[in-house]
Parts: structure tokens; sequence; C-alpha cells
């Protein structure tokens, strides 16, 4: 069956797809376009609106890289195969996503593109997926109680996971109230864990901790530096000194402290009094905050927060 499109037609879809997309060559587009006034069957079967026409340029182009779209035929094929599985796509990877990621989703239609399965496999694995699950990465730490995992989809979010029923409860709602002190939390969800059981997880924002745990280390030298004029016994490290430092004898070691990082604190200043207040403002959240090294981290606006209560 061959399909006539008018010069008109195709003077107007070329200006569009060149509008709505740099992935693909032009002059595999005045190739493709010279092949389609003679009515080849295998180039694009009917004018395109617009907006499918950007949706489908765009996501060819997100798929395949630039250099790979050298044929033609090949292009107009994928465009034309693209646009065959119809408008639901969007709604219907949804669930495919959020159980394989899109990198499992990606796979799959590129290997529609490339004939590596049919129309009907595609939406067959699309419409069947059965109880979707968030997929776990890689571990990126852990508690006593918890442990953090990445997210597949989403690589500014960490899903915590409880090791026991009901960890989550004893925090989650403290979190909720206090975005400005603790990383934000979105949601509880079910995951599916390594040997398949469904466990609850808070969904977080993801902190950047490592620059946290340099200053860290910056304080214990400064800490260190500021206690070399007291004996072995009287001396303090800085976990203990922030867990005890409403007891009157620490206390007065953390003013002494932070009265030295005044004149010797450097360039490491402000941070450390970001970090100091903070943990005021944790205890008057909670009698006996977790402060130690690995339990804060910096937002995307560059803010420090707590990873743990």
């Amino acid at each position: 069956m061959k399909y006539i499109i008018t010069e008109k037609q195709i003077r107007n879809l070329k200006r569009i797809i060149l509008e709505s997309s740099n992935e693909i060559d032009e002059g595999i587009l005045n190739t493709l376009f010279k092949r389609a006034s003679t009515g080849a069957k295998e180039l694009l079967p009917s004018f395109i609106s617009k907006s499918t026409t950007k949706t489908l340029t765009d996501e060819i182009g997100r798929l395949i890289p630039k250099q790979y779209l050298t044929n033609p035929k090949e292009v107009s094929s994928m465009v034309t195969k693209l646009n065959g599985l119809g408008s639901d796509i969007n709604v219907l990877s949804t669930n495919y996503i959020k159980k394989h990621g899109q990198s499992g989703y990606d796979d799959l239609i590129r290997k529609y593109l490339y004939n590596g399965v049919d129309k009907k496999t595609v939406m067959s694995e699309l419409k069947n997926v059965k109880n979707p699950n968030i997929q776990l990465k890689p571990i990126l730490g852990y508690g006593a109680d918890h442990q953090v995992y990445k997210s597949l989809t989403n690589p500014d979010k960490i899903f915590k996971v409880e090791l026991r029923p009901g960890e989550i409860d004893k925090w989650y709602n403290t979190f909720n109230s206090h975005p400005e002190l603790f990383a934000k939390t979105y949601k509880k969800v079910k995951v599916k864990g390594k040997n398949g059981e469904q466990l609850t997880a808070a969904v977080m924002e993801k902190l950047d901790v490592a620059p946290f745990q340099k200053l860290w280390d910056e304080m214990e030298t400064l800490l260190s530096k500021s206690q070399q004029n007291l004996s072995a016994s009287e001396k303090t490290g800085l976990e203990r000194l922030t867990k005890k430092m409403k007891e009157p004898y620490y206390g007065k070691q953390w003013s002494d402290f932070l009265t030295y990082l005044k004149t010797n604190g450097g360039a490491s200043s402000q941070k450390i009094n970001e970090f100091s207040t903070l943990v005021d403002k944790l205890y008057k959240v909670t009698p006996n905050p977790d402060v130690r090294k690995f339990n804060f981290g910096y937002n995307k606006e560059g803010v420090l927060k707590s990873l743990d209560l």
C-alpha cells in the first residue's frame, strides 16, 4: 500500500521536524522527504501533527545517539513505529518504569525500533506489569534500624528502609514537621527487598554527605588543638561532646570550643557555626539527637540538614 503526500505537506512536515528536534540530521530528512514524494511505502505514511512530530522526534533523539541516525529509511521507519504505539504509551509506561526503571523501558523501546520485538510484545509488556514495586539500587548507608538505598528513577531521592516493622513511624512525623532541620520526606511506600519481602520505606531527599564528613574531620582536628592543655582524662571527642553538651561539664567544653573557633576556625568557621546552630535546634526537637559524622549532609541549596533523629 502506498501513501501519497502532497508537496505542501512535505514542506510543512520537514519544517516542523527540523524545528522540533536537533537530533536528526537535516540531510537525512532531505532524502527522506524526497523519497516520500514518490509514495514509497516504507516512508512516512501520512502528515503528522506538529505536537506528535515533536514528541516522536524528541523521543528518537533521546533514545538513540545522533551518529546512529544516518539511514533515512531507518529513521522514517522509527518515526512510523513510534507513532504506531499510540498516545497512551506515556500512561502505560508509568508502572513499567516504576518496576524496571527508565533504562529498562528505554531498552524495550530500542528493541522495538530495531525490530527486536514486535508491537504486540511491547504493548503486552507495558500493560501487564503486576504489582509494580520500586526497585532498590545499591545501598548507600545503614543504621541500627534502617538501610538507605538509591532511587532507580530519581537521583535526587533516596529510600530509607526499615529493618524492623514500626521503625519509620518513630521518626517520620517529626521529619515531616521539620523539613528545615531534617532531610525532606515525600511519602512512605512499600518496596521489595533483596529476598522479595515487602518492606516499608520513606522516600526522602538525597543529601550530599561527603562535604560534611570532611568538615567533621576538620572540627575533630580543631577540637583536639583547643584541648591541648587538658589532661588525657579531661579531653573529649567531638561526637561525645555534642551528645552530652547539655550536661554542665560537657556544656562548658562545648562553649570553650566555640570560643576557640572564633579565632582559629579559619575558612570553615561559617560552616561550623551552621552545624552548631543546627545542633541547638535539634535539641529543641528531641532530648537526645543522634549527632555523629555520618548523620548530616547538604541539600541542593547547600543547607545543612540531619539524616537521623
